[in-house]
């Protein structure tokens, strides 16, 4: 990560299992190289509430995140009542789009305060073809294009797939592995249960290359 003037310029990686990515070109398959567009989301693991006003975006693993924020805006939840979508400041150059289904606004989110804490990233499509009080100039804010970087394949979830296709449950309980290691609540004892895996990170070329993974991870530089 870096910060000068201008804001944030570092790398970006989602998972590329969340919504489609937008391909500049017709091809099928996404490379290394490819130009792409997505609308930046992030969804919170944890965070709270913080007197440190400066911006942090910290890589930690995959589409892992260490986080410094703040809602600027907030959009009325048409489906459940006094509950509101998010409109996330990292940096002034970096804004992300947050859904908020559930949670009441006088328990969850404060416009103009500032928190801390984990999450991860995600392309979220167009929250404004669907709830008319999202606005869409302030989706353009959230969208970016870019070229594709790196395609990792998260040996985390792997393992998580692999486990719960040798036994019977509903499906892969991704964030318990998650917990197991440590994250969100452990993070110094996350970051050396993972630190093996940082060391041995596959990466491939090309989502054409199907080798059974399940889950990759698309990295971008902004």
């Amino acid at each position: 990560m870096q910060i000068n003037n201008n804001g944030f310029h570092g790398k970006l990686c989602m998972s590329e299992s969340m919504l489609e990515f937008i391909r500049l070109k017709n091809d099928k398959e996404l490379k290394v190289g490819d130009l792409i567009s997505f609308n930046l989301s992030i969804y919170f693991d944890r965070y709270a509430e913080t007197d440190c006003h400066v911006p942090l975006l910290k890589h930690t693993i995959y589409d892992l995140y260490e986080i410094r924020f703040r809602p600027i805006q907030r959009y009325y939840n048409d489906q459940h009542k006094n509950c509101y979508h998010y409109l996330i400041e990292i940096f002034p150059n970096l804004l992300l789009f947050h859904f908020n289904w559930l949670k009441q606004y006088e328990q969850y989110l404060q416009v103009g305060k500032w928190y801390e804490g984990f999450g991860n990233l995600s392309n979220c499509g167009d929250p404004s073809e669907e709830n008319s009080f999202v606005k869409a100039a302030d989706i353009n804010k959230i969208k970016h294009t870019c070229r594709l970087e790196q395609i990792l394949v998260n040996q985390i979830y792997q393992k998580c797939f692999e486990e719960w296709n040798r036994q019977i449950s509903e499906s892969p309980d991704y964030q318990g592995v998650l917990n197991r290691l440590g994250y969100p609540d452990k993070i110094n004892e996350f970051r050396q249960n993972i630190d093996k895996q940082q060391r041995g990170t596959k990466e491939i070329e090309s989502t054409a290359i199907n080798e059974n993974y399940q889950d990759l991870v698309l990295c971008f530089n902004l």
